[in-house]
C-alpha cells in the first residue's frame, strides 16, 4: 500500500490517543453513527488497522464508504486504494475519480499514474478533466442542465467515453436535482428509475408522477416510457389503445424505438385498426430517413408474411435513398421533395418539412416558397409563427409567377399581415391572380368590378368574372352571380344556364339550366336561345320535347349570327322538319334587313330590353360578327322565295354568315388560361363543357399544402 497520506498519519495518532479512554473511543462511534463524516473516516481508519479495537478491514472499508458516499476526499481515495489492492478496478477508479475531479492532489495524481499504464478509461478521464469540472462547479451552484450532465454521465459510465464512472446514486442524485428544477430528461429519468427501481427504491405510483411531469412538456422518452408501461401492464392495468397513443406521440417526434412499436402495433391491429400501409411508412422512415436497419429487417419480416405493401415498400426504399441523396447534395427538386413527404401524411413533421423546404426555397424554389409562406402564416405544427418571414417566402414565390402566393400577397397587403397595408398594392395582385385564373381572386375582384371599390364600376366585368370564380367551385361567386341574374343581368342568367347544364361549381341540373337559358334568351342573348333550342330537340329540362320550339330558337340564334343556329337548322332541314326550312328562309330573311336596320338597334328589337350597363360580351360577339357580314349580303341577289321547302332552306342557310372562328359557342373561361378574354366552346351536341383541370396543376398543390378547396 505504500507509505500512509498525512490524513491517515493524523488519524492513527488521534486514534491511538483515544484508544487510551475507552469513554472517548465511544464518543467516536457516536459521532460516527450520527453522521460526522470525519468520525466516520477516523473510525474506519481505527478498524482498518486495528488502533483501538480489534483489527478488521471490511468493517474499516464501511466506515470509509460512509464518510466517501458523504463527500469526504480522502475517504474516497482511501476506499479507491483499498478497492484497488482488492483488484476490483472499477469500483477502485470511481471513488478516485470522485475525489480526483474535487481537486484531492492523490487522486489526480493516481489516475495519472493509471493513464500512464495503459488505462483507457484514465486517458479519457485525463482528456476531459477540465469539462467535468466546470460541470460540476455550475451543478452544484444550481445549474440544471450541468446536473442533468452530471446525472447522464454517471448513469451511463464509460460508454460515454468521458472517463466518468458508472456510478447509479450518483447519476440519480444529480438528476433528482435537476428534476426539481423542471428538467424534462431529467423528470424523465427519475421516473423510469422509480420503476425500474435502478438507483432507487423501486415505486412505481412515484415514477409515473414524475413521468407525468416529463410528459406535460413534451418529452418523447417518457411519452415512449408510459406506452411501454401501458403495453406490458407494468404498474396499471394493460391498455393496448393506451399504449398506441403515447407510442403514437413519441413517434411523431421520431423516437425511434416509439417508431419500431408504433409500426407493429399497426401491422397487428393492437390497439388501432390494422393498417399495413402505414406500418411499412414507418419502416421505410427507419430505414432510409433514421438509418436505423432494422427497418429494412422489419419490411422483409413482413413481406415473407405475404404482405404485398410491405413488398411494395421495399421497391420504393431505394427510391427515397435517392432522393435523400439528392437532396443531400443540393438538388432543390429533391429537397422541395423531402419537404412535401413531411408535410402531410402519416409521416407528418412540420419541423422537418420547414428544414427541406427552406434549403430548396433558398436555391429559388417557387413551390417551396409559397409552401414556407403558408406554414409561417397559418398552419404550421410545431413551427412558430411568423407574418413577416410568411409575408417574404410569399413575394418570393409571386414574383417567380406564383398564383397562389400572389394571392396572399394580395391577401398580406389588404390585412396588413406581416408587412405595411396597402390597398393599392393588394388589388394589383388580387389583378394578377385573377388573370390566371384563381378563383378566389376572380371573385375578390369581381366584388370591387361591382361596386367600384377601387377601381371604375364595371356591372358586366363583374358577371364574367363571377362566372369564372363560380365555375371553379367558389361559392360565393355563384351567390354573387345569382343575385345578379335575379336583378335581370342577361350575362348572369347565361353563365348560371351554362353552369347549371354542365355541373361547373353546382350539382348539374338540366331544368335548372334551361330556365336561366329561358331568361337570358328572352333578352336576346344568341348563344342562350342556341342552348334553349338544343334542349327542346333533345327534351333535356323541359316538359316534352319539342322540335318546333327548337326551330323557333335555332332561328332567333341565327339570326342574329349564331353559327350554331345556322347548323342545327340546316341538319333538321336534312331530316325533313319543315319547321327547320321554314325557319332557316325566315332567318335568311332576317339577316338580309342587316344593311338597311342598325346593327345594335336589330340587337334590342330581337326580344329583350336595353340593360342600363350596356351591352352584354354576347351581344359584342354578335355584333362584330353582323359587321363583317352586312357588305356581303347587301350584295347578294335575293334567292327564289317559291322554290320548295328544302330548297329554300338551303339557300336561306347558305346566307347565314359563315363560321367565325373566332367566335365562341358559349362564353366558359378556361381554367387554366392564362388569357382573360380566352373562351372555349361549348359542345352543342353534348351540352358539355370543358372541366376544370384536378391533376396535378397548381389548384391539387394548393389543396394539399393549405387542405382547402
Amino acid at each position: 500500500m505504500g507509505t500512509l497520506s498525512s490524513e491517515v498519519s493524523s488519524a492513527v495518532r488521534s486514534i491511538t490517543e483515544l484508544s487510551k479512554n475507552k469513554a472517548d473511543f465511544q464518543l467516536l462511534e457516536k459521532r460516527a453513527e450520527a453522521g460526522d463524516i470525519n468520525a466516520q473516516f477516523n473510525l474506519g481508519v481505527a478498524y482498518y488497522y486495528g488502533k483501538g479495537v480489534t483489527q478488521d478491514k471490511e468493517k474499516g472499508c464501511v466506515w470509509y464508504r460512509r464518510a466517501a458516499e458523504q463527500g469526504l476526499l480522502v475517504a474516497q481515495y482511501r476506499l479507491g486504494c483499498e478497492r484497488e489492492a482488492e483488484g476490483d478496478l472499477i469500483e477502485a477508479y470511481k471513488w478516485y475519480h470522485h475525489a480526483a475531479i474535487l481537486g484531492y492532489p492523490a487522486a489526480q495524481e493516481k489516475l495519472k499514474e493509471l493513464a500512464a499504464n495503459g488505462d483507457v478509461v484514465a486517458k479519457a478521464a485525463l482528456k476531459t478533466w477540465s469539462e467535468i469540472q466546470d460541470m460540476l462547479k455550475k451543478a452544484n451552484t444550481g445549474d440544471r442542465d450541468a446536473q442533468g450532465f452530471l446525472g447522464h454521465e454517471y448513469a451511463n459510465g464509460p460508454a460515454n467515453r468521458r472517463g466518468v464512472p458508472l456510478d447509479d446514486k450518483e447519476a440519480y442524485k444529480w438528476w433528482l436535482k435537476a428534476a426539481d428544477q423542471g428538467l424534462a430528461d431529467a423528470q424523465y429519468m427519475v421516473g423510469a428509475w422509480y420503476c425500474n427501481g435502478r438507483g432507487v427504491e423501486k415505486d412505481i405510483e412515484i415514477g409515473l408522477k414524475w413521468l407525468q411531469k416529463s410528459i406535460g412538456q413534451g418529452n418523447a422518452a417518457a411519452q415512449y416510457f408510459l406506452g411501454k408501461t401501458y403495453a406490458e401492464g407494468q404498474g396499471v392495468d394493460k391498455n393496448e389503445s393506451a399504449a398506441f397513443e403515447w407510442y403514437q406521440k413519441a413517434a411523431e417526434q421520431w423516437y425511434p424505438a416509439a417508431i419500431v412499436q408504433l409500426a407493429w402495433m399497426y401491422a397487428r391491429g393492437q390497439g388501432v385498426s390494422k393498417d399495413y400501409m402505414k406500418a411499412c411508412e414507418w419502416f421505410q422512415e427507419l430505414a432510409v430517413m433514421m438509418r436505423f436497419p432494422e427497418g429494412k429487417t422489419y419490411l422483409e419480416q413482413l413481406k415473407n408474411q405475404g404482405v404485398r405493401e410491405a413488398e411494395a415498400a421495399l421497391e420504393a426504399l431505394s427510391e427515397i435513398q435517392k432522393m435523400l441523396e439528392k437532396a443531400n447534395a443540393g438538388d432543390k427538386d429533391a429537397q422541395f421533395g423531402l419537404g412535401k413527404r413531411y408535410s402531410s401524411g402519416t409521416l407528418r413533421n412540420d419541423q422537418k418539412a420547414c428544414q427541406w423546404f427552406r434549403k430548396a426555397a433558398e436555391q429559388g424554389h417557387a413551390d417551396a416558397q409559397f409552401a414556407l409562406g403558408i406554414m409561417y402564416t397559418y398552419d404550421g405544427k410545431n413551427v412558430t409563427k411568423d407574418d413577416k418571414a410568411g409575408f417574404k417566402f410569399f413575394l418570393q414565390a409571386a414574383y417567380q409567377g406564383h398564383v397562389y402566393a400572389g394571392f396572399h400577397v394580395a391577401c398580406a397587403y389588404r390585412a396588413g399581415q406581416g408587412v405595411d397595408k396597402n390597398e393599392s398594392a393588394a388589388f394589383e395582385w388580387y389583378q394578377k391572380a385573377a388573370e390566371k385564373g384563381y378563383p378566389d381572386a376572380q371573385y375578390i375582384v369581381a366584388c370591387a368590378y361591382s361596386v367600384g371599390q377601387g377601381i371604375e364600376q364595371d356591372k358586366k366585368k363583374a358577371c364574367e368574372l363571377y362566372q369564372k370564380s363560380a365555375a371553379q367551385g367558389n361559392g360565393d361567386g355563384k351567390t354573387r352571380l345569382e343575385e345578379m341574374a335575379k336583378q335581370g343581368i342577361a350575362d348572369a342568367q347565361y353563365a348560371l344556364g351554362v353552369m347549371y347544364a354542365n355541373g361547373q361549381g353546382v350539382q348539374q341540373d338540366s331544368k335548372e339550366a334551361c330556365e336561366w337559358y329561358r331568361k337570358a334568351a328572352l333578352q336576346g342573348v344568341a348563344f342562350a336561345q342556341n342552348q334553349l333550342g338544343w334542349m327542346y330537340e333533345h327534351g333535356q329540362g323541359v316538359v316534352l320535347q319539342d322540335k318546333k320550339q327548337a326551330c323557333e330558337w335555332y332561328q332567333k340564334s341565327a339570326a342574329q349570327g349564331n353559327v350554331d343556329g345556322k347548323t342545327r337548322l340546316e341538319e333538321m332541314a336534312k331530316q325533313g322538319i319543315a319547321d327547320a326550312a321554314e325557319q332557316g328562309h325566315a332567318a335568311a330573311q332576317g339577316l338580309q334587313m342587316v344593311n338597311h336596320t342598325d346593327v345594335e338597334g336589330l340587337v334590342v328589337a330581337k326580344q329583350r330590353e336595353t340593360i342600363s350597363q350596356g351591352t352584354t360580351i354576347y351581344e359584342q360577339h354578335f355584333i362584330e360578327s353582323i359587321a363583317q357580314r352586312t357588305a356581303q349580303i347587301e350584295q347578294k341577289e335575293e334567292g327564289d322565295h317559291h322554290a320548295s321547302a328544302g330548297n329554300a332552306s338551303t339557300q336561306c342557310v347558305n346566307q347565314l354568315p359563315q363560321k367565325n372562328e373566332a367566335e365562341p359557342k358559349a362564353i366558359i373561361n378556361s381554367k387554366n388560361s392564362q388569357n382573360k378574354d380566352k373562351f372555349v366552346r361549348l359542345n352543342a351536341d353534348a351540352a358539355k363543357a370543358p372541366t376544370a383541370t384536378n391533376g396535378n396543376g397548381p389548384q391539387s398543390w394548393y389543396q394539399w399544402i393549405t387542405g382547402s378547396r
